[in-house]
């Protein structure tokens, strides 16, 4: 009998039956993945390891927005044919605006059903905007709706839903009033957080993310097994083109180097961010696809830690750091980043001043701690080759600064993107960031008081009053100028962040796949794939 098993071994594939504790065993009959696995029009993909969560309100990871896209659609997306950030209606059949860009209009398509066949309504998105930011469902991407009026007071529970700027016109009509007047809200709505969603199938403040959820999207759950495997069957009552895949077979595993042995086995076509190393192979060098990406990876100081409060501790770590010798020994394709923005998204082409010489520095850092006792500095990251190799690079750099040991603490991606916010056992922490729209915002919300992934919990009225500007700016020459001082506050003056580079998205793509249709959002959408 045959059982598809996964273990930290690496021992994984369609092996004889072998029944592990942790993994339990499915008789290969009552199995969707074996019975689909060998069909030329199933797909099987590596998206790393199990998420905390599918349920895309409760994740922070990546994995799980991922598979959100699979099984939704949204309002609007970036349109795959294009190079450039270019917005494209999908479920909207039509949208205007006031004059003043405060009030807008939305009007969806009457074709769209769910995939147990009910029509898609109006009421679905506002139940789903209402769950989001409900202070019950405490989603830590609730924040992305902040520019609706009183969505935020909502959300802290003082006052009720029947004062946010959302209404339903008409079964297939609503209308959003903003805080401020924003010329780009369609693209505010791109992303998981403003998926439509039936309340009526929700378990207390919970998504049902298994073989009973329904979408609107080209999948939907075929089988879930935790601790093993996910698989997506096509959705019959999709409202575009049938995807040429009709199954998604995902397993989970924590080293992505055993799915890069897969590959080599042909048990895996498609891999996402595979190990560095693996990219200069000669056996896989034809297999590799790369896409300059949207996202930032930044060293930030968690500062409810006594140390990283210390200006001189912060301003010395910065001033220890080679950015250059860093992407040297991750990857030569990648780019040294000297802002949190990506230079494609306006932001007055700000670039973070140069920090302050290292004699200068540590002058300044032993004149406030002394030289006497020892400090232990614990720098934090998701567990993976590539985060590794990059906490031992800063380790090597930081070794210079004496009387101070700095200790690696990886974490697996589910128990570090769980309890990042609430932990306070570090003082260093990695993050790579790929927001769901381009705009400045959407980069430095992240450090706004009012954010859940502010896992720095830095708190300024100045930055935050600049991000309103850069949030609620008329124009995109005002935002980008708020984006600049802001920028400045946060990295120049402050010395909260250090972005260290821009990544670019790697992928392993087998011969089987004639067009991954790869997009630099990183936005994945499998129905595409040919």
């Amino acid at each position: 009998m045959l059982i598809f098993l996964a273990h930290p071994s690496g021992l994984l594939g369609l092996t004889m039956m072998l029944c592990l504790p942790h993994l339990g065993c499915t008789p290969a009959g009552s199995n969707l993945f074996h019975r689909v696995s060998k069909k030329d029009t199933s797909l099987k993909v590596y998206l790393g390891a199990e998420p905390d969560s599918l349920d895309w309100t409760q994740s922070r990871q990546s994995t799980s927005f991922h598979i959100a896209n699979q099984l939704m659609s949204g309002l609007f997306i970036y349109d795959p044919q294009s190079s450039k950030a270019k917005v494209k209606p999908l479920i909207i059949d039509h949208w205007s605006h006031s004059r003043d860009f405060k009030t807008w209009f939305f009007k969806i398509r009457k074709n769209i059903h769910w995939s147990d066949g009910q029509i898609l309504l109006a009421q679905h998105y506002v139940d789903a905007w209402k769950h989001l930011l409900s202070p019950q469902t405490a989603s830590p991407t609730a924040y992305k709706l902040f520019a609706i009026k009183n969505a935020e007071k909502f959300h802290r529970g003082e006052l009720d839903f029947s004062k946010v700027g959302m209404r339903k016109l008409s079964p297939y009509s609503f209308s959003v009033e903003l805080e401020k007047p924003n010329s780009y809200f369609p693209e505010l709505l791109i992303g998981a957080h403003a998926y439509p969603m039936r309340v009526d199938l929700l378990k207390g403040s919970r998504q049902v993310m298994d073989e009973s959820f329904v979408g609107i999207g080209p999948y939907q759950i075929g089988e879930v097994v935790r601790g093993n495997h996910l698989v997506l069957k096509s959705n019959p009552h999709y409202f575009s083109k049938k995807p040429f895949y009709q199954h998604i077979l995902i397993p989970w595993l924590e080293d992505p180097q055993v799915a890069v042995r897969l590959f080599k086995k042909k048990e895996l076509d498609f891999i996402v961010s595979p190990p560095s190393e693996t990219l200069s192979s000669s056996e896989l060098k034809g297999f590799v696809q790369s896409k300059p990406g949207a996202g930032i990876t930044f060293l930030a100081f968690q500062l409810k830690s006594k140390m990283a409060q210390s200006l001189a501790f912060r301003e010395l770590l910065r001033a220890a750091i080679n950015k250059e010798a860093l992407v040297k020994v991750l990857h030569k394709d990648l780019k040294v980043a000297h802002s949190l923005v990506p230079s494609f998204v306006d932001c007055s082409s700000f670039e973070a001043l140069p920090a302050k010489s290292f004699e200068e520095s540590f002058y300044r850092f032993r004149k406030e701690f002394g030289s006497n006792d020892p400090m232990k500095i614990t720098i934090t990251s998701n567990n993976s080759p590539e985060n590794k190799v990059l906490l031992e690079a800063l380790q090597s750099q930081w070794s210079q600064i004496s009387g101070v040991h700095f200790e690696i603490q990886l974490r697996p991606n589910a128990a570090y993107f769980s309890q990042l916010f609430d932990r306070t056992d570090f003082e260093i922490y990695r993050l790579t960031w790929a927001p769901d729209y381009l705009q400045p915002a959407a980069y430095l919300s992240l450090f706004s008081k009012y954010s859940k992934n502010n896992y720095a919990h830095y708190e300024n009225e100045s930055f935050e009053t600049l991000l309103q500007g850069v949030t609620h700016g008329p124009d995109q020459a005002q935002r980008a100028s708020a984006c600049a001082l802001a920028q400045k506050q946060l990295i120049d003056k402050d010395q909260v962040v250090i972005p260290l580079y821009y990544p670019i998205a790697h992928y392993l793509v087998s011969k089987k796949i004639k067009n991954a249709a790869l997009h630099f959002s990183q936005r994945l959408d499998f129905s595409l794939f040919r």
